[in-house]
């Protein structure tokens, strides 16, 4: 796909779920009802307008066929769309909830590729598509991402016959910090996770804090300036912020993601 023609897909997807916004604000409003998810519309038509503007590219994944397993939150399902269109993969999409919304949206993507009159070769989803295909029949893939919390992505990867899976945690952040010390930042962050659903886990210790958090987790820590480096330098998390909480830091980026990407080596 030219970038041309990625720039059009862009604008039309804007411009179809522009039209079908009051189809798409029912399913939401059913599964905020049923699931108490919290999701917004305008999020999503932001997250098109500028998100997508500066998809990153990687040349190593041009052809990859990847399996990807997550929740199925729209805002991720739609940079997985756009990415796998950049980079001309071939993405599986295997969402664990939100199947009316992933259909919605896959619906969309549909009929703006016959609309151009484009063959769909990147972007394959289907909502009776299981966490256990991508298990039994990972072989396929060159590589499984799996977005979600590190409990249930052991167990995946235990199970797994393809090993070759990449972690990548989404609405779970790891916080070291003093309540005491911090109160308000603490009351703040508790407020905030409450009403984001953003799973919190606070730590006041710190050898518990270092042996819990886990490669490719969100990590933020409350500490002097002068001991800033000493973290960076030891933890293997995906993303650190010191002192300040801000969830735009720990929202899943698909250019974090893209950049992470490395077919060099085989497990």
């Amino acid at each position: 796909m030219t970038e041309r023609e990625y720039r059009l897909v862009v604008q039309m997807f804007s411009t179809y779920l522009e039209r079908k916004k009051y189809a798409l604000r029912d399913i939401l409003i059913k599964e905020y009802e049923e699931k108490r998810n919290l999701i917004d519309f305008d999020d999503i038509n932001r997250i098109l307008l500028y998100d997508f503007a500066d998809i990153e590219t990687n040349i190593n994944l041009d052809s990859k066929h990847i399996g990807v397993v997550c929740s199925g939150s729209p805002d991720i399902t739609l940079q997985i769309i756009f990415a796998a269109l950049k980079n001309n993969m071939r993405i599986k999409f295997i969402a664990l909830n939100y199947n009316d919304i992933n259909n919605f949206l896959f619906q969309i993507y549909l009929d703006i590729m016959r609309d151009l009159k484009m063959p769909n070769t990147n972007f394959y989803y289907n909502e009776k598509w299981l966490e256990q295909d991508a298990m039994e029949k990972g072989k396929v893939f060159d590589k499984i991402i799996y977005i979600g919390n590190y409990f249930d992505y052991e167990n995946f990867l235990y199970f797994a016959d393809n090993k070759n899976v990449l972690f990548w945690n989404n609405n779970n952040v790891k916080v070291l910090m003093s309540r005491e010390k911090n109160k308000e930042a603490y009351k703040e962050i508790i407020k905030f996770s409450y009403s984001n659903n953003i799973e919190i886990e606070v730590y006041e210790d710190e050898d518990e804090f270092l042996e819990e958090l886990q490669e490719g987790e969100f990590a933020l820590i409350y500490t002097e300036p002068e001991n800033e480096a000493k973290y960076v330098t030891s933890l293997k998390a995906r993303i650190i912020r010191f002192n300040e909480f801000n969830i735009q830091n720990f929202k899943f980026k698909v250019n974090d993601l893209i950049l992470a990407l490395d077919f060099s080596q085989k497990m």
